[in-house]
């Protein structure tokens, strides 16, 4: 994982590796690649708003590998 800070924008960023089996399946071990990013900016004193990027790689065979974003907000009290 990896996070830093520009001004007031923050950015945290993670990278992983899932080896796994299907349940009922053959013995295949299936690996999957994931990463995922999250950027936050304060609004206000308490509330900030949040974009949220996911990427998934290498997905398991008859499979697409997935994108998504998401954006929303954090209120602190």
């Amino acid at each position: 994982m990896l996070s830093t800070s520009i001004a007031d924008l923050s950015l945290t960023g993670i990278f992983g590796t899932t080896e796994y089996k299907l349940k009922g399946g053959d013995d295949t071990d299936y690996r999957q690649n994931e990463f995922s990013a999250w950027l936050s900016y304060p609004i206000m004193k308490n509330l900030q708003g949040l974009l949220i990027y996911d990427q998934v790689f290498k997905a398991q065979a008859g499979y697409p590998s997935l994108t998504q974003v998401g954006v929303g907000l954090i209120y602190s009290f």
